[in-house]
Parts: structure tokens; sequence; C-alpha cells
């Protein structure tokens, strides 16, 4: 039994009607949190302010005005705030005002809250400033995003630093994403702690595909730089004209129209579909089409999108990066390739295709770690309210 708490969750991205799957993990893990944490999720604006999710009534979702509603483009976009910032420098005028939008409603709705739960570096930083001021505990979550960033940019690796001063606790979703923030937070590993994502039950308890006419290569995740979908669909054309495939590309972002554009040029607009973004309960059924799910990131921290493809029983074909290989041995519960190798990708693929016994081996291997490993949000859920419990024990 969990002691009634009240939690203060401050996050850059978080479901709304206009942006279904803005951060949906996280709403995933507040949904699984156990009732007697009565929530308030503070984020920036959404579509319509003082939104309640759930049945139960339990959480509070406060949009945070922070600019002109036109300008208000700085975060819930596909790849989050570092996307948004590189694709338009301009954005970085609005960081300052974001924050201290933030800040204001941090310290507002604080002062009821028992701890303060951020997501992200950045709303790290915010929560941790105004835990210091209100004596509130304070959690502070990084994703794979908040890493990519801080290897690249000195500003946040200084956001993580500060993470590291300002909170009870930083918490990463991978054990390679653990190391690298320890390496960037030096004296302070017992500040850190790895709790893993979970998968939602409607992946774990999807049955078994059967032939199919045509062998569907799917690709699910934001259309920017990073994922590397153009790999995907050149070493896709390799194969098209060996066996009746298609390729799925689910996803939406800056990248769609130049994807688009590259599957007319070789070829394979009738053999490669588009769909945008969708719903997040959509998602199964797209899978459920799939005979094989392609990675092709060349930086991730611990991606939700393969866990979701193995829970479901679609062999994953990835690059070979540490957050990857945290869940895949190669040959055993899916396939790897060097990052940015098409041949090889193409290679992998082929095999999946011609070797069926092989695809239904390593998707079955793969269904089962995951069960092994219990990773659910339900899990997760209970390892963070643990957390919070034993913060709150040592604060009193």
């Amino acid at each position: 039994m969990v002691t009634p708490m009240r939690l203060l969750v401050l996050t850059t991205s978080f479901p709304s009607t206009a942006y279904s799957r803005s951060g949906i993990f996280v709403r995933h893990l507040l949904e699984a949190l156990p009732d007697a944490i009565q929530m308030t999720v503070l984020t920036p604006d959404l579509d319509r302010p003082g939104v309640f999710m759930g049945e139960d009534g339990r959480m509070e979702v406060r949009g945070v005005r922070y600019a002109p509603r036109a300008w208000q483009t700085l975060a819930h976009g596909e790849g989050g705030i570092p996307v948004a910032l590189r694709s338009r420098p301009w954005r970085w005028a609005l960081v300052p005002v974001f924050c201290w939008a933030m800040f204001v409603q941090a310290l507002r709705y604080g002062r009821r809250a028992d701890l303060i739960h951020a997501h992200w570096s950045v709303c790290g930083v915010v929560a941790g400033l105004a835990g210091r001021l209100m004596g509130k505990p304070v959690v502070t979550t990084l994703r794979g995003s908040d890493v990519a960033a801080a290897e690249k940019s000195l500003l946040f690796r200084v956001a993580i630093f500060l993470c590291g001063l300002f909170c009870d606790r930083v918490v990463t979703v991978g054990q390679a994403m653990f190391r690298r923030v320890a390496a960037w937070l030096p004296g302070k590993s017992g500040l850190l702690a790895v709790i893993y994502n979970g998968v939602g039950a409607t992946f774990r308890g999807m049955a078994q595909k059967d032939e199919r006419r045509f062998f569907t290569v799917g690709v699910v995740g934001h259309l920017i730089a990073i994922k590397n979908v153009g790999m995907v669909v050149r070493a896709f054309a390799e194969l098209a004209g060996e066996r009746a495939a298609r390729l799925l590309v689910v996803g939406g972002g800056p990248e769609r129209a130049t994807l688009e554009e590259l599957a007319r040029r070789l070829g394979q607009n009738k053999r490669v579909s588009f769909t945008g973004a969708i719903p997040p309960d959509e998602v199964p059924s797209v899978l459920a089409r799939c005979n094989a799910l392609v990675l092709a990131s060349s930086s991730e921290g611990r991606p939700n999108a393969v866990l979701e493809a193995m829970a479901a029983g679609v062999p994953v074909v990835a690059s070979d990066i540490d957050g990857v290989r945290e869940m895949i041995v190669h040959g055993e519960r899916g396939l790897l390739f060097p990052v940015g190798d098409e041949r090889q990708l193409a290679v992998c693929l082929r095999r999946l295709m011609d070797e069926p016994d092989l695809a239904r081996r390593l998707a079955a291997n793969a269904r089962q770690w995951v069960d092994d490993q219990g990773l659910t949000w339900e899990n997760a859920a209970r390892r963070y309210a643990e957390l919070y419990l034993g913060i709150l024990r040592r604060r009193r």
C-alpha cells in the first residue's frame, strides 16, 4: 500500500488532442502509478487548458502559456526541443521565457505537492530550482534526446549537471545512458538510478501473425535526421525487385517531404507508404501488419518502438548502438547492423525474407525476453513509487 501523495509533474511533452503522441510514455507511466498518488501535470500550452485525463480523475493537466499561441512552437513537435532548436535557431529566444513560465507555475502548484517529478533536463533544472526554494524533493528523468543533445552541446551538458546539483535523484531509462550521465556528474553516481520504460498490454497481448502476401517492413517514429529513415528507403529499394515487399513509414516530422521525394526518385513510390503521425492506440494494429520493424537511428536512449515490436512478436532489425544492444543480442533477439550501413541493413532484411524460421525464432525469443524482464508500465510505475517514498522518508 502506498501512502497518499501529491505529485507535481513537469514535462516538455505530454499528449493532448492536437499532440496525441507527444510524450506518450510519460502519460503511460503516470497512469500506471498507484491510485493513492494524485497528480498535477505542467506542460507547454496545450490545445485546451485544465485537461483532466484518466477516468479516476487523479491527473490534472495544465498547459503553461509562454508566448503568443502562434509562437508556441518550442515543444511537443517531432523530436522535442532539441530538434525544434536545430530547425529554427530563432526559437532559442523562447527558451528563457519558457523556463520562466514553467518556473512560476512550478512555484504555484509545487507548494501543495509532496514531491516534484521532472521529465527531461530542461524541466529538471526548472523543477530543481523551484524545489530548492520550496524545500520540496525533486526527481528528474533523463531520456535519449537529453543525452544525445548533451553529447554535442555544452549547454545541454550544463543542464544535466544542474539537474545533478539541484535534484534528489536523477533517473535514466537505460544502462548506457547511466554510464554517460555518470561521467558528466563526477562524484554523484549515488544520485543516479536506472528505471526502464515499460510496454503496454495491447502490445504484449498481440497474436502472432499469419503469413501475408507482401513482406511488410515497418518504420515507426519521428521523421527526423537522427532516425536515418532515408537509408531504410534506399536499402529497401535494393530488395523490392526481388520479392513482393512493402515499406510502411509511420510518423511525421520535417524529413517527410524529403523521404517521399527519395522514394519517387528510386521508383519505389508505389511500394513505400507514408501514414504520417497516427494516434498511439493505432500503433499495435500497424505492427500487426509488419513482418519486420527497422530502427536505423544513429543515437537513441532505449527506444520504445523497438521494445513494443519485441513485445508484439515482430522481428527487429536495428542499428548497433548502445541503447539497442541493451535489448537485442544479434542473432538471438533480433538482427543488428553497423550505423549507416545500408548494405548490411539490406542483408539483414533479406535474411528475414528468405528464412521465415529465423524470423519466427527471433520474434519468439524477443517476446519471451520482454516478459522475463517484466518490462511493463506497471512495474516501472512501482519502481518510481518506491523511489518517491524512499526520498520522502529520508526527508522526514
